[in-house]
């Protein structure tokens, strides 16, 4: 090959690079500009379709064993999980990261609510058992039972307090048939005192003597 030819061979082959180098950088930009308005496109959507709950951008679920909520200082104020005895719980803590307030729910469907003092000791429980019966017990700050009040699921209404020792001084009931009965117990000669607490005119009167209860 002549040198004359060489010369135009290779300028040919510069002229085609050059082409081919400008047309990889248009795609090149074509291929950027398009990814800017994408780009684009989904911050529009996250930023008006959020607010109004778009599901597409909604989960339909979120899965964890714990779920916890720390306050500034980096302390739990809040946790979401399984209790060690397999009850489903929430926890809400004070500034310091003690647990005040108890919910949980058993896996026999029994329920309840404490709300515990800085001892870690439950000062006021509600609870609902699966026999459809109800109960709030009150306790001192040593922990101990002074007062609790209960519905049964017949429907019997009973109140019951304790002294300081944790001990049964006196208790107010009403049946299912609507009998109420008084019970109180003498500090000094530890006599028990009990009878029928007389019904209101208009409430529901107890059944004959002679007739079976159910």
């Amino acid at each position: 090959m002549s040198a004359p030819n060489a010369v135009e061979d290779l300028i040919k082959r510069v002229d085609e690079a050059e082409r081919e180098s400008a047309r990889v950088r248009r795609f090149g930009t074509v291929l950027m500009a398009a990814g800017a308005v994408l780009v684009g496109l989904m911050a529009t959507l996250i930023l008006v379709g959020w607010p109004r709950g778009m599901g597409v951008f909604t989960p339909d679920a979120v899965q964890a064993r714990r779920f916890e909520i720390r306050d500034g200082e980096g302390r739990t104020r809040a946790t979401l999980g399984i209790s060690p005895d397999g009850a489903s719980q929430i926890l809400l803590a004070d500034s310091t990261g003690r647990p005040r307030l108890r919910l949980r729910v058993f896996g026999d469907g029994s329920s309840g609510i404490s709300l515990v003092d800085g001892a870690n000791r439950p000062r006021l429980v509600l609870g609902a058992l699966p026999d459809q019966s109800t109960t709030m017990v009150l306790a001192d700050e040593a922990g101990r039972t002074r007062a609790v009040f209960g519905l049964t699921a017949a429907g019997a209404a009973t109140m019951l307090f304790a002294d300081r020792r944790g001990v049964t001084k006196a208790g107010l009931g009403v049946d299912q048939h609507g009998l109420g009965t008084l019970t109180i117990v003498d500090r000094a000669a530890g006599n028990v005192e009990e009878g029928p607490v007389e019904p209101a005119a208009d409430s529901v009167s107890p059944p004959p003597a002679d007739t079976p209860r159910r």
